[in-house]
C-alpha cells in the first residue's frame, strides 16, 4: 500500500508518502479486511519523503488503533492540500484534484475546512 503527494518548499521538489511498514500486519484489499487487522492488532503506515531521485527517509507513523463507529467517522473532514506546514505548497495535477474533491466532499456534507479534532495541518 502506497499514496504520495508532490509538495514544492522553495524550489526543491519532494514527494511525501503513507508506506506499508513491512513489520506490520497486512492491512488487506478491503474494509472489512482493514476492520479485522486493526481488531487484531495495531497496524502501522510509515511515513516518509524523498526527492525526485532519492530514496524514502522515515519521518514518522501512523497506527490504526480501533474502528470508531460510524457518527465518529463521519464527522472528521481534514484538508491535506490546504493546510500543508508552512514554507510547503501542494503541486501538480493529484493536488489540484484532491483539492476539488475535498472541497467538493466538505461542501456536500455540511463541514468546515478543519474538524474532527485536529487542530494542525495535516501531511
Amino acid at each position: 500500500m502506497r499514496t504520495a503527494s508532490s509538495v514544492r518548499a522553495g524550489r526543491r521538489r519532494w514527494f511525501l508518502a503513507a508506506l506499508a511498514d513491512p513489520d506490520s500486519p497486512e492491512l488487506g484489499r478491503s474494509l472489512a479486511e482493514v476492520g479485522a487487522a486493526v481488531a487484531g492488532d495495531a497496524p502501522r503506515l510509515v511515513l516518509a519523503v524523498a526527492s525526485a531521485v532519492g530514496p524514502w527517509r522515515p519521518f514518522g507513523e501512523v497506527r490504526l488503533d480501533a474502528e470508531r463507529g460510524a457518527h465518529l467517522d463521519a464527522a472528521p473532514a481534514f484538508d491535506p492540500i490546504g493546510n500543508v506546514p508552512p514554507g510547503l505548497r501542494a503541486e501538480g495535477l493529484i493536488a489540484w484534484l484532491r483539492d476539488s474533491g475535498y472541497r467538493g466532499s466538505r461542501r456536500a456534507r455540511g463541514a468546515s475546512a478543519q474538524s474532527g479534532g485536529s487542530t494542525g495541518f495535516t501531511v
